[in-house]
């Protein structure tokens, strides 16, 4: 593994914000880098919200379907896919997925029928 320590300065509103930290990098994620007359130079790393809607054929929403989400790495050769996780929509029918998005790399949505039906509470009379 690789480490180094960096000082960031910056303005916000007119003051000079100063924070430091200190960070390790393994060889895998060393690779998502580029090296510079001897410096690393590191990709902004930002989260990304995916969000969105399962609607039927008639445009209901459809509550309880399974949204599975993978990464499709184009730094590996062939690509490495990975599943990285899945959401389930609520009685709206939305959903949403929070990731972190690298460089050259793709993700891929798939969704499945909804696997229990919603719960329905009856009255019984004995």
């Amino acid at each position: 593994m690789f480490s180094f320590k960096y000082v960031v300065s910056s303005e916000w509103e007119g003051e000079i914000l100063k924070s430091y930290a200190e960070i390790i990098i393994t060889p895998q994620e060393l690779r998502l880098y580029e090296i510079l007359n001897k410096r690393i130079v590191i990709g902004k790393s930002e989260d990304i919200l995916i969000e969105g809607k399962v609607l039927d054929s008639n445009y209901n929403p459809v509550e309880g379907a399974v949204i599975g989400i993978k990464s499709i790495n184009y730094n590996y050769r062939p690509p490495k896919e990975t599943e990285i996780g899945y959401a389930i929509t609520n009685i709206s029918g939305a959903y949403a997925i929070n990731i972190e998005k690298i460089h050259n790399v793709n993700y891929e949505l798939y969704i499945y029928e909804p696997i229990i039906e919603p719960l329905c509470l009856e009255e019984t009379t004995n």
